[in-house]
């Protein structure tokens, strides 16, 4: 059987980097299923000499855009807390009707978005102008009622359209707490994944699997098996979907604290 290989225009590679990239760390779907779920996981990609994380280069974009590899992006740059597009994702009933009124009131406000349906519902598209911060981008969303987005032409025009407005309780997260002083100053009793797990555990070779409370609070990891936990060393544990360590704890309400000297 001939397999159509598509050659991914430099055009079309540099429309990607300069749309959709706002940081250069990315993970790396697994090229053989999890031996468990059977479900491809996503992890980051290092050098194997210095074990450092690789950077995205316009080949590994343009690899991706041809089906040999398939890549995830990070929304949010981590120095400036900014992204160039905000999406909603909508995978339930009618979703594509609810979509389609937010594409309407988006364009009231002067805001153009794309529409990508989806197998189960669809997605909606908002490309900026400029990077905005995530927390502008997400208080505007959420304001309207949104799940994802498409272009707004500039930090001006955004600060107009948010002005007064704040995360409607319904629709935040939790905030993380703090560990306790004690702890935190005298170096009590250290984190274990584990005490904040309570989802079931399921074996899987020398690994306890489970969901992972990160991407629980984003409504993924539906199959509950993206955690994986060492059995010989519970200290040890890993996202396949990617979510770092920072992120799990912060998602069970022990955010790792940052030392100041």
């Amino acid at each position: 059987m001939w397999k159509l290989h598509l050659k991914a225009p430099a055009s079309v590679v540099a429309d990607c980097l300069r749309l959709f990239v706002n940081r250069t760390a990315y993970t790396l779907q697994s090229s053989r299923p999890h031996p468990g779920s059977g479900r491809h996981y996503y992890y980051r990609p290092t050098n194997k000499k210095t074990g450092q994380g690789l950077s995205l280069t316009p080949d590994t974009i343009r690899r991706h855009l041809e089906g040999e590899i398939t890549i995830g992006l990070y929304s949010i740059n981590l120095a400036t807390q900014c992204s160039k597009w905000v999406a909603i994702d909508a995978d339930y009933e009618d979703a594509l009707a609810d979509l389609l009124k937010l594409s309407f009131y988006l364009r009231q406000d002067g805001v153009e978005s794309a529409l990508e349906k989806s197998h189960r519902g669809g997605h909606l598209w908002i490309f900026l102008a400029e990077p905005l911060l995530a927390r502008d981008c997400r208080i505007y969303v959420c304001g309207l009622a949104l799940r994802l987005g498409i272009p707004v032409k500039g930090g001006k025009q955004l600060a107009r359209l948010i002005a007064g407005k704040a995360i409607p309780p319904q629709l935040a997260q939790r905030e993380p707490q703090a560990e306790p002083e004690m702890r935190r100053h005298t170096g009590g009793s250290e984190f274990r994944i584990l005490d904040h797990i309570n989802t079931k555990l399921r074996t899987v070779g020398h690994n306890n699997i489970t969901r992972c409370p990160s991407c629980a609070e984003e409504g993924h990891d539906r199959s509950g098996d993206n955690l994986s936990i060492s059995i010989e060393d519970p200290h040890k544990y890993i996202c396949w979907a990617g979510c770092t360590r920072d992120m799990t704890r912060a998602a069970v309400g022990c955010p790792r604290l940052v030392q100041h000297v």
